[in-house]
């Protein structure tokens, strides 16, 4: 064997057993979906397995693959060995996952779904009244199957309303945040029995159309996944059909969005479909997380907090848009409004070079501690489970995005936040002043009134 082939097989066969071995040891079985196992996972499929293909023959950053090689050893000892300091071992982990508790929080926002649900349905017949059918990408991409470029035009602008600047915002944080996280409600209360499945049903398509009609891939695939993960944690772990139909749509229907965008049909479509779908999930984050370490090493100087609005308030910087950056000049690219995302460390490397790398991790190291400590002490009601599901999805875009906006407009941070906020207040008398529950739905036998 040559020197190579015995890289090759300690970095795609040795380490990452090493890697998964620890992670069982230190957070426990993956079934339970700790944080910490999350972000392992993650970590392995969207960024590690590709990256040294890529440095051998696209990039050869020596940062960039020490980076990829040394950021799971540092978070599996600093998490590993910081949750037993606080004093929360693998077993709590262990013994947290899959309780289920139904609180009167839960029948009180049972009561209002009806409310809510309708909103969420007619939320994409607004859109399209807004935009109308000409500004819509979606169907622009089916009467012009192949004009890709067209399409990124009006997908950059998509969600800006004609109508009121508020409605633009409804659009941007729906999309994001407000579907994900009432689907992921909705579905358990639909496990419990709580609603019927025409009412989710009606739901989720509205969520999905919504989605689509952006031609975008990513909010679909987040949405689908998000019940399918609160599915599955709220059945107590336990697979099961619903878990597995969601989880594989909230992969597959997305990617079919690409023979759309490449003008393909028949067998030519789903071949581009599943080829792009495993490039864009194993190669894509790898890459442009490589692309950042080749502007910032060899093309220009590091921003130096710029790529944070506070931050370069902070150290007295103008603000970059880093994604935007790369797009127009290491790309030299031409459609306005042109990102080039990556993951949470490259942007760090952006701003401080390899020190930025490691505290970067050292962040998210604490993220990931302060996550599963939290998770774990929550009551597990419905709308503990929905937060949950939504976070660990929302997990996997640190790797595809800067953490800044991961923490809030993917509510990594936000969303816990959320709940400490509605754990303060005083839901029960506010709520049922207005939203008295009926004797129909009255808190079960067992119920606690907590949070």
């Amino acid at each position: 064997m040559s020197i190579q082939d015995i890289l090759a097989f300690l970095y795609y066969i040795v380490n990452p057993v090493i890697m998964l071995w620890l992670t069982r040891l230190l957070f426990g079985p993956y079934k339970k979906l700790s944080f910490p196992t999350i972000f392992m996972v993650g970590y392995i499929v969207l960024i590690y397995l590709q990256a040294f293909s890529i440095y051998q023959h696209e990039i050869r950053n020596v940062h960039y693959i020490i980076s990829v090689i040394c950021i799971p050893y540092i978070v599996l000892f600093v998490v590993g060995f910081g949750l037993p300091v606080l004093g929360h071992s693998f077993r709590d982990i262990e013994c947290s996952f899959g309780k289920v508790s139904m609180t009167y929080r839960d029948v009180v926002f049972t009561n209002i779904t009806p409310l809510l649900s309708v909103l969420f349905v007619l939320l994409p017949f607004v859109f399209v009244f807004d935009k109308g059918a000409s500004g819509i990408a979606f169907f622009f991409l089916i009467d012009n199957p192949g004009q890709s470029t067209e399409t990124m035009f009006l997908r950059i602008g998509g969600l800006t309303s004609n109508i009121n600047p508020i409605l633009s915002v409804a659009y941007a944080y729906n999309r994001a945040l407000g579907y994900p996280v009432y689907i992921a409600f909705i579905t358990t209360l639909l496990v419990r029995k709580r609603i019927s499945v025409s009412h989710y049903l009606a739901v989720i398509l509205a969520g999905a159309l919504f989605s689509l009609f952006t031609a975008a891939k990513a909010p679909l695939a987040v949405i689908l996944l998000c019940a399918g993960l609160s599915f599955y944690m709220s059945n107590r772990g336990k697979l099961s059909t619903p878990v597995i139909v969601l989880g594989v749509g909230g992969m597959l229907v997305p990617a079919f969005i690409y023979p759309l965008l490449f003008g393909l049909h028949g067998s030519a479509a789903v071949q581009s479909a599943f080829e792009n779908l495993i490039r864009r999930v194993t190669w894509v984050p790898s890459q442009t997380s490589a692309v950042y370490f080749d502007a910032f090493t060899n093309y220009f100087p590091h921003l130096c907090g710029a790529s944070n609005r506070f931050v370069s308030l902070v150290v007295g910087t103008d603000y970059i848009n880093v994604a935007s950056f790369i797009y127009d000049n290491y790309y030299n690219a031409t459609i306005p409004g042109g990102l080039v995302n990556a993951s949470y460390f490259a942007t760090f490397y952006a701003d401080w070079g390899m020190p930025g790398v490691f505290l970067g991790t050292l962040a998210v190291c604490a993220c990931l501690i302060w996550l599963q400590i939290f998770f774990d002490r929550w009551n597990t009601d419905a709308v503990g489970i929905a937060v949950r599901a939504t976070i660990s999805v929302a997990l996997m875009y640190i790797f595809m995005s800067n953490l800044y906006s991961v923490l809030l407009g993917r509510g990594l941070l936000s969303l816990p936040l959320l709940l400490v906020v509605l754990n303060r207040l005083p839901l029960r008398q506010m709520i049922t002043r207005f939203f008295p529950p009926t004797t129909t739905r009255s808190t079960p036998e067992g119920c606690h009134a907590g949070s």
